[in-house]
């Protein structure tokens, strides 16, 4: 047994708990810690923008402790409790994967036998490697098929299925369907009958319940905009779960407690049978890539390895508005689930997670995503209260060309063209020879108004890149809204009377789409154009 480490009342703190302890760091009192922590996790929450959380502790096997934290709708000022509902997005593929496990314990299926077998796919069926695609493949991404298809995509691979990671939640769907086919049952009655029940997941589902509409919380995205309640009516394999974070962790719990599965099938789940990439999580495009240390992929969970143990974990986001992580110890039966209802979720969960889990966590680097202290998020931050003049005027951060274009877009959402403007072009200065900054330099011009300089840097992105075709339609569209506001000026000055002695608001957007979308224009005294 892990000897118990000493406890801290700081969630973030110079020096970390483990570190005043003389003890070997491992899970400690976790009841103490989420009594304990309230005033920093709020600070954590205001620091990362993020609207709100719930988490909830598993020790022992067991949920022992939910705590929830912020916002329901930060617009509204509804707070979260620990029944509210979140989306946990891919948090939705571990469950799924139990689900599909317990039918190969039952004989249903069989772990190695084709998809083929159960399934028909009319657009993979004359591709001879649609018979070597396997029910194992299928849970451990290394399908060859794309994570999703975008409108007018076709469904094909991209490689040999079994030879490498390429994380694919079209592979989930396909699971769905089988699970369908085999046991005479909608996706979501076998859930239920399978996981929920028998867990007593009371408010989990991966379609919309009427108890939801009081109970959801609003996602928000990265810059804090409560977004629309969405309602799933079909259940999507990969993605469409709602739940609770007490009913997650119940989940978690009975993964860890090794219930529900037999000793062999529950070995499978949680061993390596693929190791990622150490650049990409979708790879479909790119060859095959230095291998991850620390990172593998079971049957439905990734597998991670610290230098103070290894663990499961899954990552989930939806529509940039949802984040959810949870991550637990199979030795000591130990874990956290942490939903949360805000595009900027994954900036402060590494920071709550190494105090439940000690130690650097490769996968988190991994997944990609920005801690809330990091480089990006703290020239944004001073950008917002010191101005871009005063950041970019001293000593240049190191930031690379991606992320000085993601503060600009930020910039761009919260309606500060002029300051947008100004971090593109400090950008362009950086990497002159780059179609890409100087294409985001035009499309905040377009949004600020400033038509003849975006249609020249349009322009000269396209002279860095021929194939940009974004850029060559962008010009047309620009070139086309020009032409229609100088006739409607002329039309204006060649003699239109004011009416009621008063000029009328002319609202024009053609940022976006190239033409006038609201237009209120004279036509005699009493009446306008449409």
């Amino acid at each position: 047994m892990r000897p118990r480490p000493c406890l801290t009342n700081e969630l973030i703190s110079p020096q970390p708990w483990w570190a005043q302890c003389t003890q070997r760091p491992g899970f400690y009192d976790s009841l103490h810690y989420l009594s304990s922590s309230l005033d920093n996790i709020e600070k954590l929450l205001s620091k990362g923008e993020v609207a709100g959380m719930a988490i909830a502790i598993v020790k022992n096997g067991r949920v022992q402790r939910t705590k929830s934290f912020g916002w329901r709708n930060a617009a509204l000022k509804t707070q979260i409790g620990n029944d509210t509902i979140f989306e946990v997005a891919s948090l939705s593929k571990p469950v799924v994967a139990y689900g599909v496990l317990q039918l190969v314990d039952r004989r249903l299926i069989g772990i190695d036998d084709p998809a083929s077998k159960y399934i028909d796919s009319p657009e993979l069926r004359d591709d001879t490697r649609w018979k070597t695609l396997t029910i194992m493949m299928l849970l451990d991404h290394t399908s060859g098929l794309p994570n999703e298809l975008r409108p007018g995509e076709r469904l094909s691979f991209s490689f040999t299925p079994g030879t490498r990671f390429s994380y694919s939640g079209i592979g989930f769907l396909f699971l769905q369907q089988i699970v369908e086919k085999v046991t005479r049952l909608s996706f979501e009655q076998y859930m239920e009958t399978a996981i929920f029940k028998p867990l007593h997941m009371t408010s989990s589902s991966f379609v919309w319940r009427d108890d939801y509409d009081t109970r959801k919380a609003n996602g928000h995205d990265n810059i804090g905009r409560p977004t629309a309640i969405r309602k799933p009516m079909v259940p999507k394999a990969p993605s469409s779960l709602h739940t609770s974070a007490a009913d997650y962790a119940r989940l978690l719990a009975a993964v860890l407690g090794r219930s529900g599965l037999s000793a062999s099938r529950w070995k499978a789940m949680v061993t390596p049978q693929i190791p990622v990439q150490q650049d990409c999580v979708v790879c479909i495009s790119k060859a095959a890539g230095q291998l991850s240390s620390a990172v593998e992929w079971g049957l439905g969970w990734g597998l991670e390895k610290t230098d103070h143990g290894s663990y499961v974990f899954h990552w989930g986001e939806n529509n940039g508005d949802f984040q959810a992580f949870v991550e637990g110890d199979p030795s000591t039966q130990t874990g956290i689930v942490i939903l949360t209802n805000s595009g900027n979720g994954f900036s402060i969960v590494p920071a709550i997670v190494q105090q439940i889990f000690p130690g650097k966590h490769e996968a988190f680097t991994w997944m990609g995503y920005d801690s809330y202290d990091s480089p990006f998020k703290t020239v944004l931050r001073r950008i917002l209260a010191e101005g871009p003049e005063k950041v970019l005027s001293g000593a240049d951060p190191q930031l690379s060309e991606l992320q000085w274009n993601r503060i600009g877009y930020n910039l761009v959402a919260r309606s500060k063209a002029r300051e947008a403007i100004e971090v593109f072009e400090h950008n362009v200065s950086l990497h002159p020879k780059s179609s890409n900054v100087y294409d985001s330099l035009a499309e905040a011009y377009a949004a600020a108004g400033r038509t003849t300089e975006a249609i020249e840097s349009y322009r000269r992105s396209l002279v860095l890149d021929p194939d940009n075709d974004n850029a060559r339609q962008m010009i047309k569209k620009l070139q086309n809204s020009n032409a229609i506001l100088q006739q409607m000026r002329g039309r204006w000055l060649g003699g239109m009377k004011l009416i009621d002695g008063r000029a009328l608001t002319v609202a024009v957007n053609a940022v976006s789409t190239g033409k006038v979308e609201t237009v209120l224009w004279p036509k005699n005294g009493r009446e306008v154009d449409i």
